[in-house]
């Protein structure tokens, strides 16, 4: 499946290449594991302007040399500015093909990456497995080959987004405090070692682990207070009640969260305590509701909570999209 920048969606061996030659930005969904090399090689000439490839697996099984074949084999993605490895195939026992083949290949993938001499954005998520992507690494060094390509190559990179599994300790500490890159926008995923955030960010998606406790949580969001420029929290965290006492002292100028989960929580005192602390805030210009892509619609008016949050957002005095703030925003990480 190729899916262009022109909103032109098609089966990839039916596309004639000469009709996507001008194509900025490509998805590639690779539903039939028996075909997608064959098609690949029909639409070659596309990637010769493509600069965002978007790589996303939706079939469970994929031949395993897949990372050579399709990112780095005749160098036809020299152009890319913009790299997206998305696992969509969840597996009730264990992982996809896709996921295993990045594991198993991570070396080719790690060591072809930096060929991409354009390449300023790398995103990948490999969610819907069971054991985890950690236990499927033992012995296998993806992670530390994750980690040494960052500390090569992230001077060059401006995004970095592994927003579904844990990075090491090292990587976190890397990422969160190292002067030496350049990532300005940062997705990440925290479930036991939280870094101290000392450098500036324009943007910060964080994933939140359920085994998070309330100090936990604490110690995230002060860290990071003047460092980064929007914060954004993603899937569901924990437990709104160790972020509303946070809310007054936080510097960022962009919050973006999921008000359903806050307004629909049963404590009564949930609510009242973050408008308290929203109502000393001074340094927030811009608050978003968002959802993930995959969530059912919910109209957050209807709650009568919402009336009461409605209210403080109305009369603060620095928060400037007093209309718009609940606004039913899709995202992904």
């Amino acid at each position: 499946m190729v899916r262009s920048n022109c909103s032109w969606t098609t089966l990839i061996r039916h596309v004639l290449a000469f009709a996507l030659t001008h194509t900025l930005g490509l998805s590639i969904d690779l539903d039939e594991p028996n075909q997608w090399q064959h098609d690949l090689d029909r639409i070659k000439p596309v990637f010769t302007n493509t600069q965002i490839l978007t790589l996303r697996l939706t079939v469970e099984y994929i031949d395993q040399q897949f990372v050579d074949t399709l990112l780095f084999k005749d160098n036809f993605l020299d152009n890319i500015t913009k790299l997206k490895l998305i696992d969509e195939y969840y597996h009730d026992f264990g992982c996809s093909d896709f996921a295993c083949a990045l594991v198993l290949q991570h070396r080719a993938l790690f060591n072809g990456l930096p060929s991409l001499s354009n390449l300023r954005s790398l995103s990948i998520y490999l969610p819907g497995m069971s054991e985890g992507l950690r236990s499927l690494d033992e012995g296998m060094n993806f992670f530390e080959s994750l980690h040494q390509y960052l500390v090569n190559n992230g001077h060059l990179l401006k995004t970095f987004k592994f927003p579904k599994h844990s990075l090491n300790p090292g990587t976190l500490d890397y990422l969160c405090k190292s002067p030496n890159h350049s990532i300005m926008k940062l997705s990440i995923f925290f479930e036991d070692h939280i870094p101290m955030v000392i450098r500036p960010f324009k943007h910060m998606a964080i994933a939140i682990s359920n085994s998070f406790t309330s100090h936990s949580l604490d110690d995230l969001i002060r860290s990071k207070n003047n460092f980064v420029q929007h914060i954004k929290f993603v899937d569901f965290l924990p437990s709104y009640f160790s972020i509303s006492p946070l809310i007054g002292s936080l510097t960022s100028t962009s919050l973006s969260l999921n008000f359903e989960v806050l307004i629909r929580d049963d404590r009564d005192d949930i609510v009242p305590m973050f408008i308290e602390q929203l109502s000393i805030n001074k340094d927030i210009i811009y608050i978003y509701h968002i959802i993930p892509d995959n969530y059912a619609f919910c109209d957050i008016q209807s709650y009568p909570k919402f009336q009461l949050l409605d209210k403080c957002i109305q009369s603060h005095p620095t928060i400037q999209n007093k209309s718009s703030w609940y606004w039913d925003r899709r995202h992904s990480e």
